[in-house]
């Protein structure tokens, strides 16, 4: 008796995934009116710490009993503990309000808490957010964007010391440090 292979159909709609533009243009009226020096700051910061955020948001979603959201939090308690991350706190409080909440509508403001506008300064001291779960297929769509970003950005200061030094060797051995001390920031 031989094998036979039968192949699968499935015409069922994939999923909706935001454009790789979404990371880096203000597309929302909210976060138009940050600056464009503030706003490519809030990406590079992303960029390198998105992957800690992603495993934040999928560890607190499986953590809630909550059907269609994650624990129930301040911002800062969705931000991982680290040496590193810890000294980039502030930038990524803003990394989640402005792109995570904003932009990307990953974290819903809950009605527990107020947002508390102080003049030059938003209060989110009593805000409560929580991941929404039914967008959490959008998380291994960050997560590759911020691999092959922060990939393309290492190849390309590895190319840049190349060219400038002249040396494999250096360029070889930066590549190095910035992947191995990518794996160890936090």
């Amino acid at each position: 008796m031989s094998a036979k292979f039968i192949p699968i159909v499935d015409t069922a709609d994939t999923p909706e995934l935001p454009s790789f533009a979404m990371l880096f243009r203000r597309l929302k009226p909210e976060t138009r009116t940050i600056p464009l020096h503030r706003w490519t700051w809030l990406v590079l910061v992303e960029i390198v710490f998105g992957p800690e955020l992603l495993e934040s948001f999928v560890t607190t979603a499986s953590a809630s009993p909550d059907p269609a959201f994650g624990w129930v939090a301040p911002l800062n308690r969705h931000i991982p503990k680290g040496f590193v991350i810890d000294r980039f706190r502030s930038t990524l409080l803003s990394v989640l309000y402005y792109k995570h909440h904003l932009q990307y509508c990953m974290l819903d403001h809950t009605n527990l808490g107020t947002i508390i506008s102080k003049g030059d300064c938003l209060d989110l001291t009593t805000a409560r957010f929580a991941i929404r779960k039914s967008i959490l297929h959008q998380v291994i769509y960050f997560r590759r964007v911020y691999f092959f970003l922060f990939l393309a950005g290492n190849l390309g200061l590895s190319l840049l010391t190349y060219l400038f030094s002249d040396s494999l060797s250096a360029a070889v051995v930066g590549f190095l440090a910035v992947h191995f001390g990518k794996a160890s920031k936090t």
